[in-house]
């Protein structure tokens, strides 16, 4: 099984050019040990000035392959833009006009997944009409899939389930699509936010063959963190005991805050994500 890290515009180069970021993370990843990475197009493609906003937005994309490729590390998948967050600039249509671009990127990058949030707020009919279905096409251009990722919402100082949070919303939406061009992609740490509602567990087990990717973080039960595994309050016994248990095969890719280490601590703090994925993952075997 391959391990996969985040890979965003690196807050710990801050005094570096954003692409020149993106190229220093890709060796530092590489050199921890690490096979691929889970580009995060959500922190560049919708945002005035990136490299990926602009027109030579498919040049980046392949030179960043190039020097991935070079360096041993390949991208397994992608996170597209989603609604609320670095899109607050644009309308729902100039933010949908966004995501093909985002399918060719994971096409150039040679990822096989793009993970696309559902809209928290619609339901499944909703999200399929308006969200999914018109980029059936461009799954099918680009041969790459659409992984649906489990969100959570905040009401009244509450966290609560919203598109995707449950066992039932979750399949709800997967049965509206084709199977062939869109799967699950699980956020482990939403699901654990919860409470009583719902586990990481659960969706595991609902989702079976349709869960084709994962995204690894750990919190404290109560808020999104996106800690290292062991530094919260998940129980990891539980979820690797699920993922073996229904044969999971996708990568085992980490989704955690990196940038949040002096860049002094970046490559140890690689090393040891890398550690604990590598002794996750051959809780799985």
């Amino acid at each position: 099984m391959k391990l996969s890290a985040y890979l965003q515009h690196a807050t710990m180069y801050r005094e570096t050019d954003e692409f020149e970021g993106y190229l220093k993370t890709v060796r530092l990843l590489a050199d921890a040990g690490f096979d691929a990475y889970d580009f995060a197009l959500f922190a560049n493609l919708p945002v005035r000035g990136s490299v990926f906003n602009g027109s030579d937005y498919a040049e980046y994309a392949k030179r960043l392959r190039e020097e991935a490729d070079r360096d041993g590390l390949r991208c397994n998948q992608t996170h597209a833009p989603f609604y609320g967050y670095c899109t607050e600039h644009l309308t729902w249509e100039q933010y949908t006009a966004l995501l093909p671009r985002a399918l060719e990127v994971t096409a150039i990058l040679g990822g096989e997944i793009c993970v696309v949030h559902p809209e928290r707020a619609f339901g499944p009919e909703e999200n399929a009409e308006r969200l999914y279905r018109p980029l059936t096409k461009y799954a099918e251009k680009y041969d790459i899939r659409i992984a649906l990722e489990n969100l959570w919402m905040e009401e009244n100082g509450r966290i609560v389930p919203c598109a995707c949070s449950t066992p039932e919303s979750y399949l709800a939406h997967l049965r509206l699509l084709d199977p062939a061009r869109f799967v699950a992609c699980l956020d482990i740490g939403h699901a654990e936010i919860l409470g009583d509602t719902v586990s990481a567990v659960s969706l595991i087990h609902a989702l079976g063959d349709r869960l084709q990717a994962i995204h690894v973080h750990d919190n404290d039960l109560v808020s999104d963190l996106h800690q290292m595994p062991y530094c919260g309050k998940i129980d990891w016994d539980g979820v690797l005991g699920a993922l073996k248990k229904i044969g999971y095969r996708g990568t085992f890719t980490f989704e955690v805050g990196q940038e949040r280490f002096p860049l002094e601590l970046a490559k140890p703090a690689a090393v040891l994500l890398c550690a604990i994925g590598r002794h996750m993952i051959e809780k799985l075997s």
